[in-house]
């Protein structure tokens, strides 16, 4: 939702839509975490890589999530 609008939400379908963004982007640390313990776990070979992968879009997003809410931007 921000970058489509910097506006606060007006309808009730593009309120959902920020707080469904807004837990997305909370969610990632917990979810990078969650997956490289299941990486951990898993057994080698294809889903242990599998799950490694899955860590590093993880970490991507979190990243993603850090620079979103600590790098200020200037206004459009």
């Amino acid at each position: 939702m921000p970058l489509v609008s910097r506006d606060p939400p007006t309808t009730v379908a593009s309120g959902l839509l920020s707080l469904l963004g807004l837990a997305q982007l909370l969610g990632a640390p917990f979810w990078a975490v969650a997956f490289a313990m299941l990486a951990a776990l898993a057994p080698s070979g294809r889903p242990r890589r599998t799950m490694i992968v899955v860590v590093a879009l993880e970490l991507v997003n979190a990243a993603c999530a850090a620079v979103h809410w600590f790098v200020p931007r200037p206004p459009f």
